[in-house]
């Protein structure tokens, strides 16, 4: 099994904690589950999904829980990882397009 450190396990222990294995999408454990994320991606955490879903499961939470967490962690470490690529610039730079 998986063992989290640092600030990434504080994040993850906010987040399961506040949940008590009952992910119900409230905004406040959103808010939870991504200072998750962002902790794993800034630390370079190396945690799969698959993985995640374990860590999930002995905290309580049902399988497809644990699943659609894994789903979202897994999207939004993609996401974080490929934000540098994208060079976006902000809404101003889609509006000024074709000018």
């Amino acid at each position: 099994m998986k063992k989290l450190s640092g600030d990434t396990a504080y994040y993850f222990e906010q987040f399961a904690c506040a949940c008590a294995g009952d992910w119900t999408g409230h905004i406040k454990d959103e808010e939870r589950f991504r200072a998750f994320v962002h902790a794993a991606h800034q630390r370079r955490v190396k945690l799969t999904a698959p993985e995640l879903a374990a860590l999930l499961l002995t905290r309580g939470f049902d399988r497809e829980g644990a699943s659609e967490l894994a789903d979202l962690y897994r999207f939004g470490r993609a996401l974080l990882r490929e934000r540098p690529a994208l060079n976006y610039t902000g809404p101003k730079s889609v509006a000024n397009r074709g000018r």
